[in-house]
């Protein structure tokens, strides 16, 4: 009887295991968030904004923009590593103009741009598709009367050349009357210091959502390995500033993900003035 009841929960064990697998792998699942902000004005209350982040080259294109069409976004962000070589740009290309379709569609590196791409001749193609790079600048979105800033840097930014994030917030600082600023930046682990600078939402990516996700402990494993990251998906608070942290369409490598389901964020920006 013993043996059974072994047999029979180590069945159900490999049957939890390969439907997570697939689920986590190969569906999409919409994670809807709320970021309440007295800073907001109040034209953009309701606005959304959908997030696409660490692709890595997979052709989810059909899933992905079915999964838009519901969702509405006024403005669509996509925080890097969407492909890791340039053979799939193809792939990528017929996805970023189905996404212009739908909304206003902007981009900012990931690490696999930079080390696995020709980058400025990809850059080039993405604006190409009708794509806005931000490449340490910010842009002004409006409703009405109304701006906010949207601001993105490079990955990895630190170049002599590059705009640090610092000098790109005191430079919307000088020119722009806006009192609600969004970053968008590829790796997640800076939030701290992006908020201190006064941003008062970070989109991110790269982390994949710690790739295995457990119940009240999060993501096991950063994309380097390391154990239990600090941030792997959801939200985050650090004083005023919120970080809004994708969990990323893909595996690591060849690291599948496991109770992980592949993830496209909207937020909806609420005012609380």
């Amino acid at each position: 009887m013993l043996k059974k009841l072994v047999k029979l929960l180590f069945t159900i064990f490999i049957l939890i295991i390969a439907a997570s697998l697939y689920l986590s792998n190969f569906s999409i699942e919409t994670s809807r968030y709320d970021i309440i902000s007295n800073e907001l004005p109040v034209s953009f209350n309701g606005y959304r904004i959908a997030q696409l982040s660490d692709l890595h080259g997979r052709d989810l294109n059909d899933k992905i923009i079915k999964s838009l069409k519901k969702s509405k976004p006024h403005i669509i962000v996509i925080t890097g590593d969407m492909m890791d070589d340039d053979k799939q740009w193809e792939t990528i290309s017929k996805l970023l103009m189905e996404l212009t379709n739908l909304a206003p569609v902007y981009y900012v590196t990931g690490n696999h741009e930079w080390a696995e791409c020709e980058t400025e001749t990809l850059l080039s193609k993405i604006e190409g598709c009708g794509v806005k790079t931000l490449r340490n600048e910010y842009v002004k979105l409006t409703v009405g009367a109304e701006i906010i800033i949207l601001a993105g840097i490079d990955d990895p930014n630190g170049y002599a050349d590059m705009k640090t994030p610092s000098q790109l917030k005191a430079e919307i600082d000088a020119n722009e009357e806006a009192t609600y600023s969004i970053l968008l930046v590829h790796r997640p682990e800076n939030f701290h210091k992006h908020a201190a600078l006064g941003f008062d939402l970070v989109i991110s990516g790269h982390v994949h959502g710690g790739l295995i996700r457990l119940p009240y402990v999060g993501g096991l494993f950063s994309p380097g390995m390391e154990l239990l990251p600090t941030y792997s998906g959801g939200l985050y608070n650090e004083g005023q500033s919120t970080l809004a942290l994708s969990r990323g369409l893909a595996g690591v490598g060849n690291f599948p993900r496991l109770f992980n389901r592949l993830d496209i964020p909207v937020l909806t920006l609420r005012s609380s003035s």
